[in-house]
C-alpha cells in the first residue's frame, strides 16, 4: 500500500503541473490511478501529456516509469471553478 501511495503521488504531482500550464488556478475534479505492473525499484520517471483543454476544463494522462518498466497509468481533469 505504501509504493502505491508513493507512486501515485509522483504521477499526481506530475499531472497536477502539466494541468497548470494550460488552465490557471484548475482544480482537480477527478483522478483515476490503474497499477499496471509491480516492480517497486527503479529510479522514476513520468510521462505526461494533455489530451484536451480549453480556457475551464483540462483532461491529462500520465505514465510512471520505474526505470523503462511502465508501473502506474493516471487519467485527471481539471476544471477552473
Amino acid at each position: 500500500m505504501t509504493q502505491f501511495k508513493e507512486q501515485s503521488g509522483i504521477l499526481h504531482d506530475a499531472i497536477t503541473a502539466e494541468a497548470g500550464t494550460k488552465i490557471e488556478n484548475g482544480r482537480l475534479v477527478s483522478i483515476e490511478f490503474e497499477p499496471v505492473s509491480d516492480v517497486t525499484d527503479g529510479a522514476p520517471k513520468t510521462s505526461v501529456r494533455v489530451l484536451k483543454s480549453s480556457a475551464r476544463l483540462c483532461f491529462v494522462q500520465g505514465q510512471l516509469f520505474l526505470d523503462d518498466t511502465l508501473v502506474m497509468t493516471a487519467r485527471g481533469i481539471f476544471k477552473v471553478m
